[in-house]
């Protein structure tokens, strides 16, 4: 066997019919023989490991490789143990609750080829069924969160296709020279299923190379299928914080306003985007001008943020006993502006849709809602912390947006004298 050019390494654990799924989808849509594919197998005890080994040689003869592990390592690990058995020029970082599609490779390859300063890449991730943008980039927010920009976006929205720096990529497909990789140590073993691949990009970056989202890929992601996903959550942050504080800069309201939005807080200070107020009045206008469900939609396909058009469409679907449809509608509107109301209208949907899924994720979403509400002393902390560190950074408008919040919890507050902020890093 000649030696590839490309090396894909996918860990997994358990969920065989996830890595069956992948693993044809990937022979299906990788013409040619300039690839390898290395599993690495976090001592699953399901049908993964006795039928893994005979799947691959038969897809990818010759240049299958299966490294079942002892233990569970985790995500960093496996992934460091499938980089040291590469022998390609490139390395492809891929989650096995993934499905590839055609022509995935070519442009993510071509990116470097155009681009010498490239250091690690990423595909579009799209959910499946939906079309819409799984993962397009990350951005942090004020108080070291991280956030997927644009998640939920119709896939072919122009700005899903607009070239942009990221500060970091997801690793659920994670594209990077295997000569950088190693320079960069690989992934950070301290992790446990969470924050290498930010970690990672910091790494990249210091090196003086660029990240960026490829969207001419595409890549189906079912997202955190793995048991345990989160379970170290609090730990990775803090330990991300820790080794990467210094260089994570809130780069969230820039990449928003270079694209015409503008940034804003709910009362329990979650961040979210939105249309400035001339541009929604404009669109309320001309709802107004042409009410009908068909011309409501085709609005919120042109603009996702257009927020009051999934009350005017849920709204008519609910009337027509469109259930499960209202449902989709309701989860966006929320999800595009958080808001009491709003989930409290999500969660009649989905019970008279009869959706026990969303109905749970939609009661646990209210009770932490209502309960940071119950309590807002360390909500107005957090604030006093941020706006404290943007101070100090001279960052004015993430100074000016939390001050502004503050402002209508405490109206007479101090200003906070600057001091770096410790609170630990999280995602959303």
């Amino acid at each position: 066997m000649t030696s590839p050019h490309l090396s894909i390494i996918i860990p997994v654990f358990n969920q065989w019919p996830l890595t069956e799924q992948c693993l044809r989808s990937l022979r299906e849509h990788t013409p040619g023989r300039f690839f390898e594919v290395i599993v690495v197998d976090n001592a699953s005890t399901d049908e993964t490991a006795t039928h893994c080994k005979a799947l691959g040689n038969n897809l990818f003869p010759e240049r299958f490789h299966y490294l079942p592990q002892p233990d569970n390592l985790g995500f960093g690990q496996a992934c460091n143990i499938g980089a040291n058995q590469a022998a390609g020029e490139f390395l492809f970082f891929l989650n096995n609750d993934t499905i590839l599609t055609p022509n995935w490779s070519p442009p993510l390859l071509q990116a470097f080829r155009s681009d010498p300063l490239l250091g690690a890449v990423g595909p579009l991730l799209l959910y499946p069924g939906s079309d819409r943008v799984q993962h397009l980039g990350v951005a942090f927010l004020p108080g070291f969160q991280a956030e997927h920009i644009y998640e939920h976006f119709p896939s072919a929205h122009p700005l899903v296709r607009k070239p942009r720096r990221l500060q970091a990529i997801s690793g659920a497909a994670f594209f990077i020279p295997r000569e950088l990789f190693r320079e960069c140590d690989g992934f950070f073993k301290d992790y446990r299923n969470g924050c290498e691949d930010l970690d990672l990009c910091i790494q990249v970056r210091k090196k003086k190379r660029r990240i960026s989202c490829i969207p001419e890929s595409v890549v189906y992601h079912l997202t955190s299928q793995t048991q345990g996903r989160f379970d170290k959550d609090a730990d990775n942050s803090a330990l991300l914080l820790y080794r990467c504080g210094a260089s994570i800069k809130p780069d969230i309201l820039e990449l928003a306003a270079m694209d015409g939005y503008e940034p804003r807080l709910t009362p329990w200070l979650a961040f979210y985007v939105a249309l400035p107020n001339d541009r929604l009045a404009r669109l309320n206008a001309e709802a107004g001008a042409r009410p009908s469900p068909q011309a409501t939609w085709d609005g919120l396909l042109q603009e996702p943020l257009w927020t009051p058009g999934y009350a005017l469409l849920a709204e008519a679907l609910e009337r027509a006993a469109a259930w499960d449809e209202a449902c989709m509608i309701r989860f966006l509107q929320v999800h595009f502006e958080p808001s009491v109301e709003g989930m409290a209208r999500l969660l009649h949907t989905a019970q008279q849709a009869k959706n026990g899924i969303l109905v749970e994720q939609a009661l646990e979403k209210r009770r932490n809602i209502l309960a940071k509400l119950q309590e807002p002393a360390p909500l107005t902390a957090r604030a006093r912390s941020i706006i404290a560190q943007a101070h100090e950074d001279r960052n004015e408008a993430v100074e000016a947006l939390y001050t502004k919040w503050l402002s209508t919890q405490e109206p007479a507050f101090p200003k906070p004298a600057p001091s770096r902020s410790t609170g630990p890093f999280t995602t959303r």
